[in-house]
C-alpha cells in the first residue's frame, strides 16, 4: 500500500510540475506574440506617418506654386 501511495504522489507531483511549466511556457509564448504584434503596429504607425508628411510636403508645395503663380 505505501508504495502504491509513493508512487501514485511521485506521478501526481510530476504531472502537476509539467502542468505548471505548461502554463508558463503558454504565458511567455503569449507575452513574446503580443510583443510582436505592438513592434508590426508600432511599424506601421511609423510608415502611416510618413506618408502623411510625404502627402503634405507635397500639397504645401502645391500650394507654395500655386501662389507664386498667382502674383506673377
Amino acid at each position: 500500500m505505501f508504495l502504491i501511495e509513493f508512487s501514485l504522489r511521485e506521478t501526481l507531483g510530476i504531472a502537476k510540475r509539467e502542468f505548471h511549466e505548461l502554463i508558463i511556457d503558454i504565458i511567455k509564448r503569449k507575452r513574446q506574440t503580443i510583443s510582436e504584434q505592438v513592434a508590426t503596429q508600432m511599424l506601421d504607425v511609423v510608415d502611416t506617418i510618413a506618408d502623411v508628411a510625404c502627402d503634405v510636403e507635397v500639397f504645401a508645395h502645391g500650394l507654395i506654386i500655386l501662389v507664386v503663380s498667382m502674383r506673377l
